[in-house]
């Protein structure tokens, strides 16, 4: 049974966003062609990204927690994780800008945004030796520069009250 857990997991993270779908003030079905190119390209990098350090030893899946059926060296489950769990937070994003008519965060997201930049490269720097790491908190930091400096996103605000309720 313990062999399910993961997978229990991924389809109890999709089955709340997936029932929901197509319900009436949200209509979060309706925008699945414009998501779903964005979940698959995202899902092709992270994939590639988990095939380089599983193949590299910087981590493993338990066999006792999966179902042993992999692709490219990688279950099942984790290939759903990168599909799943995008889509349960975008919902969760669609929802909370149904409900949530102001950016609560809007004032704050650029202080938000340089003050964990910042953090995230000094961190990187600190555990430049731990490769997972290094390039997660220095890709972030990056980003999030990327973000507030070049694009100049304006939904800052509302991914950062998205994040905390995610």
């Amino acid at each position: 049974m313990k062999h399910f857990v993961y997978l229990f997991l991924i389809l109890f993270t999709l089955s709340y966003p997936l029932f929901k779908s197509s319900e009436n003030k949200i209509h979060y079905s309706s925008k699945w062609k414009y998501l779903f190119p964005g979940i698959i390209s995202s899902a092709i990098f992270f994939i590639l990204w988990d095939v380089w350090f599983t193949s590299i030893g910087v981590w493993r899946f338990n066999p006792d927690y999966i179902l042993g059926f992999n692709i490219i060296n990688l279950p099942i489950e984790e290939w759903l994780f990168f599909i799943v769990v995008p889509f349960s937070c975008v919902f969760i994003y669609e929802v909370l800008n149904y409900f949530i008519k102001k950016d609560l965060l809007e004032s704050k997201a650029k202080y938000i945004t340089i003050s964990l930049a910042i953090g995230l490269l000094v961190l990187s720097i600190i555990y430049h030796n731990r490769i997972y790491t290094f390039t997660t908190f220095l890709f972030l930091g990056v980003f999030l520069l990327l973000h507030q400096f070049v694009l100049k996103s304006q939904y800052m605000g509302r991914f950062y009250t998205t994040w905390l309720v995610c």
